[in-house]
């Protein structure tokens, strides 16, 4: 990860990969930004911020931290996305 450029749109970038776990580059993490938006959050001193994970398959998202109750907080993550997979979860009722 590192902070976006002066002249650029975005507040950091990013890149995403693991392969001992098979995942060899992530097209666009979301589950990245759990992490990096309140990082960079904290080194920017933005509620608000807009990422780019450069990749071959890039993507943009957005983050947005929002204050909860008792001093939490919750991370909003916003982007565009396409389906690549669709299944059905059945949950047994307790």
């Amino acid at each position: 990860t590192a902070v976006g450029s002066k002249e650029g749109n975005y507040d950091f970038v990013y890149r995403f990969f693991a392969p001992k776990l098979g995942i060899f580059e992530d097209p666009v993490t979301g589950s990245a930004q759990c992490s990096l938006v309140p990082y960079w959050r904290q080194k920017l001193g933005k509620d608000e911020l807009f990422s780019s994970q450069v990749s071959a398959r890039t993507g943009e998202l957005w983050g947005k931290m929002i204050a909860g109750i008792e001093g939490s907080s919750s991370l909003v993550v916003s982007g565009h996305a396409c389906s690549v997979i669709q299944g059905r979860m059945m949950m047994p009722v307790l």
